[in-house]
């Protein structure tokens, strides 16, 4: 009886350790198709131009190491308030990786200053590298509750708003940001 519990106590001493230890690695990972080459992907994510067909109506961007990227989901808000503002790019590799720092959602104003970090990399997929495959890694997450719902936040936001948007920008057309398309479901998008 005692050899029992003894066994007992110590699985649930590993399950403890390995769910702290997957807390700690956690990241998004998401995975979509998109109907274009990567250097048209890769200028989608990486000119203001591209950016504003997609991601959001006013963006800047410094595409360079320590560069710096703006997104402005709410451009006429006040500054601090426009969205994802004050981002740095971490590492450009044309065509095939781009990764910047990310905040957190103004309504978590507990973390709203913490950063996290996003990565794309970019794939030819598909008859003659015609399509691309892209690949989003957000990680950098912290502990605890709060943690917790800005994580579910941006599994959301990545698959149903940011990468369904990419790819209706490249079947569609640019987004009309006085009536930004919604989901529909249409597109594969796949998170790990």
């Amino acid at each position: 009886m005692k050899l029992h519990c003894l066994v007992w106590v110590l699985l649930l001493i590993v399950a403890a350790n390995v769910a702290d230890a997957q807390k700690l690695d956690r990241n998004i990972h998401i995975e979509t198709i998109v109907n274009a080459p990567v250097a048209e992907v890769w200028k989608a994510w990486t000119t203001q131009k591209g950016l504003e067909s997609f991601l959001a109506p006013e963006c800047r961007i410094d595409l360079r190491v320590n560069g710096t990227l703006d997104i402005y989901f709410h451009p006429e808000a006040p500054e601090g308030q426009r969205g994802a503002e004050n981002l740095h790019i971490l590492a450009v590799e044309h065509n095939r990786l781009f990764s910047f720092t990310w905040k957190n959602p103004a309504e978590l104003p507990e973390i709203g200053k913490q950063q996290t970090h996003v990565m794309l990399k970019f794939f030819p997929y598909g008859k003659a590298d015609s399509k691309t495959k892209l690949v989003l890694i957000h990680d950098g997450w912290g502990d605890g509750e709060i943690w917790d719902q800005a994580y579910r936040y941006f599994i959301k936001e990545w698959r149903n708003t940011v990468l369904f948007r990419l790819n209706y920008r490249f079947d569609k057309g640019p987004v009309n940001w006085s009536y930004p398309p919604q989901n529909t479901g249409r597109y594969n998008i796949l998170v790990h």
